[in-house]
C-alpha cells in the first residue's frame, strides 16, 4: 500500500520525502552507491506497485464502475462526462515516488573514517527533515509537516521538526507501541486511527493513540487531519 499511500498524498498536494539513517555506510559495511540502488529499487517497486493498482483501477473502471466510490475528482469528472478510458488514464498512479530522498551516513566511534563519525543528521535529530523540507524550496514555518514512522527516533525527529507524527504497526512498530505503553512516554503531537473521531483527551485510559497498521492507513489519518475530521492526537 506505499505506492497507494503517495498516491493519495500527493494528489491531495502534498510532497513525500524520505529520511532514514544509513550508518551502514559509516561502519564501512555498504558503499554509498550500494545505498543509492536500494534506493533506486525501491522507487522501482513503487512503479510497479503502482502500475498494477492503474491496471486494476481501469479493469473497475471499464467492467465494475458501478461498485466504485470516492474516487479522486479527476478521475470522477471524466467518469461523469462517460469518458472511462480518459479516467482511467488519469488515475496518477504515475505520481507513485518519493519527492525528496535523504539519508545520513554517520556512525560515530564505529565509523571507519573520521569523515563518517558526525551523527547530528542522524534520527532523532530534525536535521533530515529540515533538509528534505530545504530541497522543495521551503523554509520553517512555512509548511505543515507529519513525521510517519515506526521507531521511537522516527516520532522524536517528527516532534523535533514540529511535525505531528503517526506510528505505524509494519517493521518496528509494534515493539515501539509496547514500549510507550509500557514507559508511559508521551509523543506531543501523536495522532491515532483507532481513535478517529473521538480527541485524546475522551479517552483517558489509553497512554498513546494507537499505532495504524500500515502506510496506507497512515495517509488515511494525514488527509483526514488535513480536512480537519477530529482524531487522537495528545497534546
Amino acid at each position: 500500500g506505499a505506492a497507494a499511500a503517495i498516491v493519495r498524498l500527493q494528489a491531495a498536494g502534498c510532497k513525500v520525502v524520505v529520511v532514514s539513517s544509513q550508518s551502514c555506510v559509516g561502519k564501512g559495511l555498504v558503499r554509498i552507491g550500494d545505498v543509492n540502488s536500494v534506493m533506486d529499487r525501491m522507487c522501482r517497486l513503487l512503479r510497479d506497485e503502482a502500475h498494477e493498482a492503474q491496471l486494476e483501477l481501469q479493469r473497475q473502471l471499464l467492467h465494475h464502475p458501478q461498485h466504485l466510490s470516492a474516487l479522486p475528482p479527476a478521475i470522477a469528472a471524466c467518469k461523469a462526462q462517460g469518458s472511462l478510458a480518459a479516467a482511467a488514464s488519469r488515475s496518477r498512479y504515475d505520481l507513485a515516488q518519493p519527492d525528496v530522498i535523504i539519508y545520513s551516513v554517520g556512525a560515530g566511534d564505529k565509523a571507519i573514517h573520521s569523515e563518517y563519525t558526525n551523527t547530528s543528521d542522524d534520527k532523532p535529530s530534525p536535521a533530515g527533515i529540515f533538509k528534505g523540507a530545504a530541497c522543495l524550496g521551503l523554509q520553517r514555518q512555512e509548511w505543515r509537516g507529519f513525521m510517519v514512522g515506526d521507531r521511537l527516533s522516527d516520532l522524536l525527529a517528527g516532534v523535533a521538526a514540529g511535525c505531528e507524527v503517526v506510528l505505524v504497526k509494519t517493521g518496528m512498530g509494534a515493539d515501539t507501541a509496547e514500549q510507550l505503553l509500557t514507559s508511559g512516554q508521551v509523543i506531543p503531537g501523536m495522532l491515532g486511527l483507532g481513535m478517529l473521531g473521538q480527541s485524546f483527551q475522551e479517552q483517558p485510559s489509553l497512554k498513546t493513540p494507537q499505532p495504524v497498521s500500515d502506510l496506507l492507513a497512515a495517509s488515511d489519518l494525514i488527509l483526514a487531519s488535513l480536512r480537519g475530521v477530529p482524531h487522537a492526537s495528545v497534546p
